[in-house]
Formats: structure tokens, C-alpha cells, sequence
């Protein structure tokens, strides 16, 4: 090539944005497009799986025949168990003489 004068070459420089697309914004957007679905047929799903008389029958069951988690005399039991730490505590405190003798004949009167 034959060139007769000064030669100029000029350069354009722009962002280009298509590898960040291409990398990063496309595949967030199948996995949340994917995503959604799956959890759009997962609820579906549910729904379909327990009808509501179902769930109104076992609400009705547990209501009507409650889980006895504790015996009957639990609150007795306790209240004795108690009743008895504090007097232990007080004859305690009394024999290491942190309280008067008058204090403590008007703390038993009340247990």
C-alpha cells in the first residue's frame, strides 16, 4: 500500500456491557424464573395434597382429646416440693442466725 501524507488513525472507546449481561444477569434470571416455578408447584401441591375438611377433622380431634402432658396431681405435687425447699431454706437461715428468732417464728406461721 502506498500512502501520500500523514496518516491519522482515530480510535472509539466504549463501554460494553454485554459480558456483564451475559455472565452475571442472564443466569440470576433463569435460576429465579426456575425457582419460581418450582415453588409455584410445590404450593400447588400442598393445597391439592390436604384438603380442608381433613385439616378441620384433625383440629376437631386435638381439641376434643387433649395430650396429657402432666399427671393430675402435678400442681399439688409442686406446691409440696416447694413448700418444702422454703422450709428447709428458712431452718437454714435461722440456725446460721441471719435472721431473728421472732422473724422467723412469723415466716413459719405463714407457711
Amino acid at each position: 500500500m502506498f500512502i501520500d501524507g500523514p496518516v491519522t488513525v482515530s480510535a472509539k472507546v466504549e463501554k460494553n456491557y454485554s459480558l456483564v449481561i451475559g455472565v452475571i444477569v442472564i443466569p440470576v434470571l433463569i435460576i429465579g424464573v426456575v425457582g419460581f416455578r418450582k415453588f409455584k408447584n410445590r404450593v400447588s401441591e400442598v393445597i391439592e395434597e390436604k384438603p380442608v375438611e381433613r385439616i378441620v377433622e384433625k383440629v376437631i380431634e386435638q381439641v376434643e382429646t387433649p395430650e396429657k402432658k402432666y399427671e393430675d396431681r402435678y400442681d399439688k405435687t409442686l406446691s409440696d416440693y416447694l413448700s418444702e425447699q422454703i422450709k428447709s431454706k428458712l431452718d437454714e437461715m435461722h440456725n446460721l442466725k441471719r435472721i431473728s428468732d421472732l422473724k422467723y417464728s412469723e415466716i413459719k406461721e405463714k407457711i
